[in-house]
């Protein structure tokens, strides 16, 4: 039984893999709730030079918002072209995107940290934060962006496609949803925080530099500050390009994670993955439920 999961697994990724580089579902999305007034969205990526990405496709789809006025900063990581370890080089990509060459490996909130150490993050209404292995359709971020505006959620994340890869399912599209407040948003691949909510969650907590365990600390913030989270399932995206944990050694996070959260407050998974409100496109399925 074990052995055939495993090929159903290998199979799944291999399709989405397909569909990622040929998408079919590559249309625009509907705004369904413009971006008010304009706001400020800083953009932060890391990507993988040295392994399949998506970054071209993302700068230009986020450089595409008309509804938002977008910043962007990415990290490059290239330790395999290193001319001297520690050694760091910028340079611009385009209008409004600075790429910051890394050539040493490092995890990815220590990189994000020292990221917004250098960046006045008081001028932006909202930072996204990226990872490099995602497809997005057209007109994401005003779409994704208006939608968390409208239902003032000060940290949010787009559900995953139903072809993507993913650990937890509750993140996985709800077609007959357009969203849900939620205890849970995942730490990647993208999330978003208002400028709200930004002195409660920056910066990351490195105790768990790779970020195993926020998604469980952070409701706990975010309650009480009096705001709501959730997932838009309007706006999903597709992640499949690259088998999960690929790039660093879950058994070694999951320690830290652990010894991470028996020093903080946090739910537990079973209280994280709970709808406390759902935004159907249905009217009958309006009423919250849980997943277990």
């Amino acid at each position: 039984m074990n052995y055939l999961n495993e090929i159903k697994g290998y199979l799944k990724i291999k399709i989405s893999q397909l569909l990622m580089r040929y998408p079919t579902h590559h249309k625009p999305l509907k705004i369904q709730h413009p971006p008010k007034n304009k706001p400020k969205v800083l953009i932060l990526g890391i990507y993988l030079e040295y392994r399949e990405n998506t970054f071209n496709h993302l700068i230009n789809a986020f450089n595409e918002s008309i509804a938002c006025d977008v910043d962007q900063i990415w990290v490059s990581l290239n330790p395999k072209n290193s001319p001297k370890s520690n050694e760091t080089e910028n340079k611009n990509y385009a209008s409004h995107v600075l790429v910051k060459q890394l050539f040493e490996l490092k995890p990815k909130f220590t990189i994000l940290n020292e990221l917004l150490e250098e960046i006045d993050i008081s001028k932006y209404d909202y930072i996204v934060f990226t990872d490099d292995d995602i497809f997005v359709d057209d007109n994401f971020l005003d779409a994704f962006i208006g939608w968390q505006q409208h239902l003032n959620f000060c940290l949010a994340q787009p559900a995953r496609t139903r072809t993507s890869t993913a650990d937890n399912t509750f993140v996985v599209s709800r077609p007959w949803l357009n969203a849900r407040e939620t205890h849970f948003v995942e730490i990647g691949p993208l999330f978003s925080m208002d400028k709200s909510i930004v002195n409660e969650l920056l910066p990351f907590d490195l105790e768990s530099p790779m970020g195993w365990g926020y998604d469980l600390v952070w409701p706990i913030k975010v309650i009480a500050s009096g705001k709501t989270m959730g997932i838009i399932d309007a706006t999903p995206v597709q992640h499949s390009m690259r088998p999960q944990g690929a790039a660093y050694s879950t058994a070694k996070e999951s320690i830290l994670m652990n010894e991470y959260l028996s020093k903080k407050q946090h739910i537990n998974f079973r209280e994280a993955c709970t709808i406390v409100k759902n935004y159907s496109k249905i009217s009958f399925l309006k009423k919250p439920f849980n997943l277990f």
